[in-house]
């Protein structure tokens, strides 16, 4: 029989075995407790018991106990050892779920930038072309790390995300001041009829947000920002009665081809050239509402 043969043969007898009722199958490599592993190991390295006795006593094949008594494999991980060691890995998706919280997602570019960094700097070595990985190891990475996710940001302006609970109780406390102190006339917090809530509320033009990692589940992702951005402002005001005024729409721009309220002639035309609020636009909201009942 040709050498050929004989070493395809052999090698068939090695990864299969006979089943009477299903035929050929592939033998699966069996898994052994790591702990009952780590302890017979143990035992043969501190000369308590032979390798044979132990592999003969505890049913694990030689090669096994050899590997284990060697520490030839650090875990029961399949599959090449990764470039980052797991500590590494773990901070690495701590940081993104981290970044992501605080409104400054990382794009999965940033965090293959962020590894070639790792990589530069301690010149270990890698498969990596020019140190960086590519989407294979990412695909691995976000793997090994399943509470990680690509999501879609909604943009959120920076003047929004430093308000806080103490900012706002201040504000009240100032209007109440003002109010007794300056106007003189302290009945216009106890009338629900004067007491008027204005808001604005901007629609972006540029609502499109990035993609970045973050955490599995986590309801929305949000991305701070400046808002220089172009948009359509909404002014609107009701009083604690349930009074309200039609609202000011703000457009970007001056001048228009069209009738920007066709359809909605109620609101009132507001102007800017970003389309945001300004002072002027806010004292001719005022002026123009100041004779409504």
């Amino acid at each position: 029989m040709p050498m050929f043969d004989q070493t395809l043969i052999a090698m068939s007898c090695l990864c299969f075995r006979q089943n009477e009722s299903s035929g050929w199958r592939c033998q699966k490599r069996k898994q052994y407790d790591p702990d009952v592993l780590k302890h017979v190991a143990e035992l043969v390295r501190n000369d308590a018991i032979s390798m044979t006795r132990a592999s003969k006593d505890y049913g694990i094949p030689k090669t096994t106990l050899h590997d284990a008594v060697h520490t030839k494999y650090q875990s029961n991980k399949v599959g090449p050892k990764t470039v980052l060691s797991t500590n590494e890995e773990n901070r690495l998706a701590e940081w993104a779920v981290r970044m992501s919280k605080i409104g400054y997602g990382r794009t999965r570019k940033e965090l293959l930038s962020t590894v070639k960094k790792i990589l530069d700097e301690d010149g270990r070595e890698n498969p990596f072309r020019n140190n960086r990985p590519g989407k294979d190891w990412l695909k691995a990475f976000f793997g090994r790390h399943p509470q990680l996710t690509v999501r879609t940001t909604l943009q959120l302006g920076k003047e929004r995300a430093i308000l806080s609970a103490e900012k706002i109780e201040r504000w009240f406390s100032d209007l109440k001041t003002y109010v007794e102190t300056e106007l003189g006339d302290p009945t216009i917090l106890t009338d629900p009829s004067r007491m008027y809530n204005a808001d604005e509320s901007g629609f972006s033009l540029c609502v499109k947000g990035s993609k970045v990692i973050g955490c599995k589940g986590a309801p929305v992702v949000y991305s701070y920002g400046n808002s220089d951005k172009t948009q359509l402002t909404v002014m609107a005001a009701s009083s604690a009665t349930g009074h309200y005024v039609p609202p000011m729409i703000i457009f970007p721009g001056q001048r228009f081809s069209y009738n920007p309220l066709e359809g909605f002639e109620e609101a009132a035309l507001g102007r800017s050239d970003s389309g945001w609020m300004d002072s002027e636009v806010f004292c001719n909201w005022l002026l123009m509402y100041s004779s409504l009942p």
